[in-house]
């Protein structure tokens, strides 16, 4: 798969060289881990003292990249010899191994407190009842609210 560039590289800045360096580098990366099921955990591609480092940000992607590190070298040549012109006249793209390392990303969210709520007794337990029968359980729930009401106030004397 070849890259296209339409623009001139003759009287552009460094600023926009390196970018589109950098650029190659991500497309490329890219496409050589475009048949493996890590392509989705690759973060970004960087060549460190001639060594083409991939970043994952998961463990699992890291190991089967170091597995299959032969395949996505294949690919790499396949990719840097289809596109000679421009990784490496352009861009001096020049890279003699690859390795893999973890990105760990920081979480920028807020992590939430959960205050244990207390509950308050809104009832007075005062009950007018008429029922003989629902009187008696009635009594024994005014004397347990009342207890309640009276600790609420010593605790917080």
């Amino acid at each position: 798969m070849k890259f296209l560039t339409s623009k001139s590289f003759n009287d552009e800045s460094v600023f926009f060289v390196k970018l589109r360096a950098y650029q190659a580098l991500q497309n490329m990366s890219i496409k050589s881990l475009e048949k493996f099921l890590i392509q989705k955990f690759f973060k970004q591609a960087v060549i460190k003292n001639k060594i083409l480092v991939f970043y994952f940000t998961n463990t699992t992607a890291l190991m089967e990249f170091n597995a299959k590190k032969e395949l996505i070298k294949a690919q790499l040549r396949i990719i840097y010899k289809q596109n000679f012109e421009l990784f490496y006249k352009n861009y001096m793209l020049i890279f003699k191994d690859i390795k893999a390392q973890l990105l760990i990303l920081k979480n920028t969210q807020e992590k939430e407190v959960f205050k244990k709520e207390i509950f308050i007794e809104k009832s007075t337990g005062n009950f007018h009842i008429h029922d003989n029968v629902l009187k008696e359980k009635f009594l024994e729930l005014q004397i347990i609210i009342k207890n309640n009401i009276k600790k609420d106030l010593n605790a917080k004397s």
